[in-house]
């Protein structure tokens, strides 16, 4: 008896469930696309010791990328966690130096910025305009020298 497209489907994944256990979806879906790049190279170059030994280091790599990308999300848990029990020991000081120093004076400084930024291309833009007008000026006054 055959089996159908979708059960097949169903299975795969329920398979795939039961492997993913405790495993953040991203880190699945490299460790996955790892393996299948592996098992693709692996049938494509079957016996060739070179091949053998490229794969291997890509593995090697593979499973060194996959172990730095945990760690680093450990340690972000862990600074995200410690920054949120910091919070209940800020005093009214600390939090209006939080608010104000950091976020109020950012945004001020990146307005004030960019305000310079549109008024200096504005002047630019004028500066040539008036040279613009110049040259003209410069070539009518001339045209009627030569005609007068």
């Amino acid at each position: 008896m055959a089996i159908k497209k979708t059960e097949l489907y169903s299975s795969l994944l329920a398979s795939c469930d039961e492997l993913r256990v405790g495993m953040d979806v991203s880190q699945y879906k490299d460790y996955v696309l790892s393996m299948l790049f592996m098992k693709y190279v692996s049938d494509k170059y079957k016996g060739d010791p070179y091949e053998v030994a490229v794969l291997k280091q890509a593995k090697k790599l593979f499973d060194a990328e996959a172990t730095a990308e945990k760690a680093l999300k450990e340690a972000q848990d862990a600074l995200d966690l410690a920054v949120f029990k910091q919070y209940p020991k800020l005093s009214i000081d600390d939090i209006k130096s939080l608010i104000v120093e950091d976020t109020w004076l950012a945004t001020l400084e990146s307005n004030i910025v960019a305000e310079i930024e549109r008024v200096t291309q504005k002047l630019a833009n004028r500066v040539k305009e008036l040279l613009t007008g110049k040259t003209r000026l410069v070539q009518l006054l001339k045209k009627e020298s030569q005609h007068g």
